[in-house]
């Protein structure tokens, strides 16, 4: 969410049962993205600062043989997958930040995960990790991912942390949140 503090907790906590309540309704992640997106924009109604967030939903439905995934976007970092092969790409759909534009659409993605596959979702205080003009990036991520094919979840997203956090000996200035499945 937009801002630190009280205002962005208060924010973070409406987008989040927002959300929750969409999903109940949609099965599309663009449509309950859409739905967080008018939320927001009421709640942003009258109020001094914008309230606006990033989010990346995903729908997995399992299956015998691996799963099918659909993505969508709203200004957020790309999810990125991870073959079991060790080939890693970004997932790209795209779409606004959400509860800034009325009737913003946000597209989808589709995807198969076969066995040993992975999808990993982060926030952008893993791939901003800077020292002067060097960023951890999305250069970063894919090259940390292709070393760790095979690992379970919890490792992977230790070794993402972990490398993100070495490239750069100060504290981080922001969230760090990684998801992966």
């Amino acid at each position: 969410v937009r801002g630190k503090g009280v205002e962005a907790a208060t924010v973070s906590g409406a987008a989040r049962h927002a959300l929750r309540a969409a999903a109940l309704r949609e099965r599309s992640p663009g449509a309950m993205l859409r739905e967080l997106n008018d939320h927001l924009l009421v709640l942003a109604a009258g109020a001094e600062e914008p309230r606006f967030c990033t989010a990346a939903v995903v729908v997995v439905e399992p299956d015998d043989a691996g799963a099918s995934v659909r993505i969508a976007v709203g200004g957020h970092p790309p999810p990125y997958v991870l073959r079991a092969t060790g080939d890693t790409a970004p997932v790209e759909p795209a779409g606004p930040l959400v509860g800034v534009l009325p009737d913003a659409q946000f597209d989808e993605a589709e995807l198969r995960l076969e066995p040993g596959d992975a999808i990993v979702l982060y926030t952008d205080g893993v791939t901003e990790r800077h020292t002067g003009g060097r960023f951890f990036d999305e250069e970063g991520l894919a090259a940390v991912l292709s070393r760790c094919v095979g690992f379970t979840s919890a490792v992977l997203a230790e070794r993402i942390e972990t490398a993100s956090r070495a490239f750069v000996e100060d504290a981080p200035r922001d969230d760090m949140a990684i998801v992966v499945a």
